[in-house]
């Protein structure tokens, strides 16, 4: 028989994941939303507006490595609350300043404050019996809030102009904010579990991290990378803006099946098989974007490619966090997709300003494959990985 309080506990890191993930996410989610009005607000050009948007990415990625080094000795439960109120004042402060500098500033306090909630809360999901289900319903919570917001962003700006969309990621990040405090306790004295106080204890299984970190990386710059040029590769087929329009929303609410789909496997089939099979299906749905032969490829690949990502992210989180139960691998996480998510469009957009969309989709295909490769390197070292990867947890599920 299950133990309620075991349930009630793994309910509670459910609820502190959703939350890290959306003070991670949300303003990466919105920021096509919030661009048109940020431009009219303060008179960017597309540059000024992508530094804008990158103090906020930057400030996210910077504070969570700095957050994942702690993690082992720190009071989660107390950085976690210092992080959200540093991104609700840093959202708040947003809405009152008309200074362009000073908007800056503010956006990038917003993001320190969010990469440390997402640090610290990824790091809890360590404790779960299984992680991927944390992460993956954490990415259920994320994407139907930006679902809901993508439709009340655009009919507040009218009245509110830009500060409609930081209102909105405010309210949202304030309603969250209360998981905090079921944030787990570590305190700082005491020892790791093997009883050393080494620097490489921090980060224990350092090969196996590190190919899996770089691997979910890589991933997320092909996501990201392809997705940002996801209607461009449909307006090359003569689709017109609407119907594109219409296979996006479409594509986003495939997104949940994928999420869902990985919340309900879990790792009954181990981790290397539903990574192997979800990165197969990235590499194909980024080329039928990137390269569509014709409308029901590009239509069927632009629907497919969150589902396939979204399904695939899960076991790469699930992953690290299965090589340290103090969450060090897991922190680091949140850090590896804020700078891939970062860095997605900026390739992307480089490789088809120099060369073509051709050369970029093949590149973000190779990314893939990339990433595939480290994932296979990773697992064919078993004595380095976390013995209970695949039985054990496997067993609690």
């Amino acid at each position: 028989m299950n133990n309620p309080r075991i349930n009630t506990e793994q309910w509670r890191l459910y609820l502190v994941v959703s939350a890290g993930s959306v003070f991670g996410y949300l303003s990466a989610f919105l920021m096509p939303v919030l661009a048109g009005p940020f431009i009219d607000a303060f008179k960017f050009n597309e540059q000024e507006l992508g530094i804008i948007f990158s103090l906020e990415l930057s400030g996210v990625a910077v504070a969570a490595i700095l957050t994942a080094l702690r993690t082992h000795t720190a009071n989660l439960r107390t950085l976690g609350i210092a992080g959200a109120f540093i991104a609700c004042l840093g959202h708040f402060l947003s809405l009152v300043t008309d200074s362009v500098g000073l908007f800056g500033l503010t956006r990038l306090l917003a993001g320190i404050g969010e990469g440390t909630v997402l640090a610290v809360t990824f790091a809890a999901a360590a404790r779960a019996t299984v992680p991927e289900r944390a992460f993956a319903i954490s990415q259920i919570t994320v994407t139907i809030i930006a679902m809901v917001s993508f439709i009340m962003v655009p009919r507040l700006s009218i009245f509110w102009e830009y500060r409609a969309g930081i209102a909105v990621l405010l309210v949202s990040l304030l309603i969250f904010a209360p998981a905090m405090l079921v944030l787990p306790v570590r305190d700082a004295d005491t020892p790791p579990p093997d009883g050393t106080e080494t620097k490489s204890s921090n980060f224990p299984y350092i090969v196996v991290g590190s190919l899996v970190l770089l691997a979910y990386a890589l991933t997320n710059i092909a996501d990201m990378g392809i997705w940002a040029f996801s209607e461009r590769t449909g307006t090359s087929l003569q689709i017109s803006a609407h119907r594109i329009g219409e296979i996006l929303a479409m594509a986003t609410f495939f997104s949940l099946a994928g999420s869902f789909t990985a919340a309900t496997i879990g790792i009954r089939f181990g981790r290397i098989a539903p990574m192997a099979a979800g990165l197969t299906a990235c590499f194909f749905v980024v080329l039928g974007v990137g390269a569509p032969a014709n409308v029901l490829i590009y239509t069927i690949s632009v629907v497919l490619l969150p589902f396939a990502f979204l399904f695939s992210f899960p076991y790469f989180l699930g992953a690290l966090a299965a090589l340290d139960e103090r969450g060090t691998w897991a922190a680091l996480g949140g850090s590896a997709s804020a700078v891939g998510i970062a860095l997605g469009p900026l390739i992307a957009g480089y490789l088809v300003e120099k060369f073509s969309y051709s050369i970029m989709t093949w590149l973000m295909c190779l990314t893939v494959v990339l990433s595939a490769i480290l994932v296979l390197v990773a697992y064919s070292r078993p004595s380095a990985w976390h013995p209970s990867d695949a039985v054990e947890l496997k067993a609690k599920a």
